[in-house]
C-alpha cells in the first residue's frame, strides 16, 4: 500500500513540478536549471509524503525514477510550448504568399534577392520589405476563416495549390508513360509548387483536369488534398519536435538532471541529502 502511496505522492509532485519547470522555461526564455533539481526535492518530498514518511531503497528507487520522468517531461512540454506559439502565428503562411509574389515578380523578369534560411532569423527577414508588404495586404483580405485555416495548413496559403497537387500527379503519370520530363533549371516534383516550377505541358495538362472538374469534384478533390497536407503536416510536426527536443539538451541539462534524480533518491529513501563529513564539519566548533 505504501508503494502506491509513494507512487501517487511523487507522481503528483513530479507533475507540479514538471508544469513549474515547463511554464518558467517557456515565459522567460531560459532554462534555470535549479528548478530542475527542485523538481527532484519536490518529487522526493512527496514520495514521503506518500508513504507516511516512511523510507527505504525502493521509494528512493520510485521517487528517482519520477524525478527523471518529470524533469524530462517539464522540458519536453516547454519546447512544444515554443513549437506551437511559432506554429500559431501568421508567418508561415504569409510566407507562402511571400513566395508566390516572389514568383510572380521572377516570372515577369524581375529578380528578387532573398536572404537564405540559413541566415534569416524569421521569415520576414527572408524576404525585401516591399514583398512581405504586399503579402500582409493580402493576407488581410482574406476571409478570417480562412485565414485561420492556412494559420494551421500554411500550404493553403499558396494560391496554385489544387493544380500544383494535380500537376504532381501528372507528373508521375509521365513517368509512369516512360515520356520525358522538361524541368526548369533547379526543379523538380520535390521542389516545385508554381506554374513556372513544371515543364509547360505538366501544368497545361494539369490545368485541363482542374478545368474540366465540376464545383462537387473540386470541392471532394480539396477536401481530400487537404487530408493528406494535415497528415504531411503532422508528421512533420513530430518530426520537428523531436528534434528540438533533442537539440535542445547541453552538458548541463545531464548536472542539473542528475541533481534532480540524487536528490529526489535521498529523500524518498530517507537518507541525509547532505554528506555526513559535511554535516559532521559544520556541526563541529571552530578552532580557537
Amino acid at each position: 500500500m505504501k508503494s502506491l502511496g509513494a507512487i501517487v505522492g511523487g507522481s503528483i509532485a513530479g507533475l507540479i513540478g514538471a508544469v513549474i519547470w515547463a511554464v518558467v522555461t517557456y515565459y522567460s526564455g531560459w532554462e534555470i536549471g535549479w528548478i530542475a533539481w527542485g523538481i527532484g526535492g519536490l518529487v522526493g518530498v512527496g514520495v514521503r509524503l506518500g508513504t507516511s514518511g516512511s523510507g527505504g531503497i525502493s521509494h528512493g528507487g520510485s521517487a528517482a525514477i519520477i524525478a527523471l520522468v518529470a524533469v524530462l517531461g517539464g522540458k519536453w512540454a516547454a519546447v512544444r510550448l515554443e513549437l506551437s506559439a511559432v506554429m500559431a502565428d501568421d508567418d508561415a503562411a504569409l510566407s507562402v504568399i511571400a513566395d508566390a509574389i516572389v514568383a510572380e515578380r521572377e516570372e515577369a523578369g524581375t529578380r528578387v534577392p532573398m536572404l537564405s534560411e540559413e541566415y534569416a532569423e524569421s521569415y520576414r527577414e527572408m524576404y525585401p520589405s516591399d514583398v512581405w508588404s504586399e503579402a500582409l495586404r493580402r493576407w488581410a483580405a482574406i476571409d478570417p476563416e480562412q485565414q485561420d485555416v492556412m494559420r494551421a495548413l500554411p500550404p493553403l496559403a499558396n494560391p496554385q495549390i489544387w493544380i500544383v497537387w494535380l500537376a504532381d500527379e501528372v507528373v508521375m503519370e509521365f513517368v509512369r508513360d516512360g515520356r520525358d520530363l522538361d524541368w526548369p533549371p533547379g526543379r523538380n516534383i520535390e521542389s516545385a509548387w508554381h506554374e513556372t516550377h513544371y515543364p509547360a505541358d505538366v501544368w497545361a495538362e494539369a490545368q485541363t483536369q482542374w478545368d474540366a472538374m465540376s464545383e462537387l469534384d473540386r470541392d471532394a478533390y480539396k477536401a481530400s488534398v487537404t487530408r493528406e497536407i494535415e497528415q504531411d503536416m503532422a508528421l512533420g510536426e513530430q518530426e520537428t519536435l523531436n528534434w528540438w527536443f533533442l537539440q535542445s539538451f547541453t552538458i548541463f541539462d545531464l548536472l542539473w538532471v542528475g541533481l534532480a534524480v540524487v536528490t529526489a533518491f535521498k529523500l524518498g529513501a530517507g537518507m541525509e541529502i547532505m554528506p555526513e563529513a559535511l554535516s559532521d564539519a559544520e556541526e563541529r566548533p571552530p578552532l580557537a
